[in-house]
């Protein structure tokens, strides 16, 4: 009984660890020709499922089930935090500064709009990372549409804690920002 009692005053202990999604340096970006002429992106609006739209990171345990970590959290909202890397990623993928985050401040016109729904985006620890949804590109405020994928990426944890969940999560998004500006720049061209 002692034993039980002294077990849950340490796990009543343990601190809240926090992490963040982060973008691509432009040292390690892959290099891709910029498009011509002046690029202006808007990234969003974003659809997350309700499961994955919490505050702790979500792990995978069983094709059917899941774990929210009690002491493994996202810094801020994920849904936030993923439209704000991709969008830092596309203006260092495609050199531009002129990228928004939906919804839209200020004056800027919007040359491209990327939209998205992420069905799929979570991880095993210690296995595997996944990310699946579809995403298009539009022109005109979402008047015309340019292009509509479904986009599926896998990577392998090389370890086993939240970090390396983390990590794996991270390089998947890498994957997805440059086939989106891949997709962008071909638009362009």
């Amino acid at each position: 009984m002692i034993l039980l009692i002294l077990e849950g005053c340490a796990a009543s202990t343990q601190k809240s660890q926090f992490f963040v999604l982060t973008s691509i340096s432009k040292n390690s970006a892959e290099k891709l020709q910029p498009p011509s002429g002046k690029l202006s992106i808007g990234v969003g609006p974003f659809e997350f499922p309700s499961y994955l739209n919490r505050p702790n990171i979500i792990n995978r345990v069983g094709a059917n089930q899941v774990q929210l970590s009690e002491f493994h959290r996202w810094a801020e909202p994920i849904e936030e935090n993923f439209s704000r890397v991709l969008a830092e990623n596309l203006s260092t993928l495609l050199s531009t500064d002129q990228v928004s985050v939906f919804p839209w401040k200020g004056t800027l016109p919007i040359g491209f709009q990327v939209t998205m729904s992420v069905t799929k985006f979570h991880g095993e620890l210690g296995g595997d990372s996944v990310l699946e949804c579809r995403w298009a590109i539009f022109r005109n405020y979402g008047k015309e549409v340019l292009m509509m994928k479904k986009s599926s990426f896998k990577e392998v944890s090389k370890g086993q804690d939240y970090e390396a969940l983390v990590s794996v999560m991270n390089k998947n998004l890498e994957k997805l920002s440059v086939e989106i500006a891949k997709a962008i720049k071909t638009l362009k061209s």
